[in-house]
């Protein structure tokens, strides 16, 4: 506990370093939070604007290989409707277009 560590420090340096050692907990728990994918908390803990916008490359980065994940696996099933709501590039629009039409002349 913060407070009680902080109570028992005698000098500015051992306070100073009890807040070392806290804030070193913290930054590692923000970036275990977004690991974990549990970008919320780890907002919650982020104390600026570079630690949230870290936050958030995370966030969007996992959104993003979980986008390309399902379109591939649309793609795989032959559900090419699908595969094309997820399509965000051109190339990805033409390779959706190409694999369906290679199934369809099958």
């Amino acid at each position: 506990d913060y407070s009680k560590a902080v109570g028992m420090c005698i000098t500015p340096e051992e306070e100073a370093a009890v807040d070392e050692k806290f804030e070193a907990k913290r930054v590692a728990y923000v970036a275990e939070m977004c690991k974990q994918g549990k970008f919320h908390v780890a907002k919650q803990y982020a104390l600026n604007e570079e630690e949230i916008a870290k936050c958030d490359e995370h966030e969007e980065a996992q959104q993003e290989a979980s986008r390309l994940e399902w379109f591939d696996f649309y793609l795989s099933e032959c559900k090419f409707d699908k595969a094309g709501e997820l399509a965000c590039t051109t190339e990805e629009f033409a390779r959706v277009g190409a694999e369906e039409s290679s199934f369809n002349e099958k």
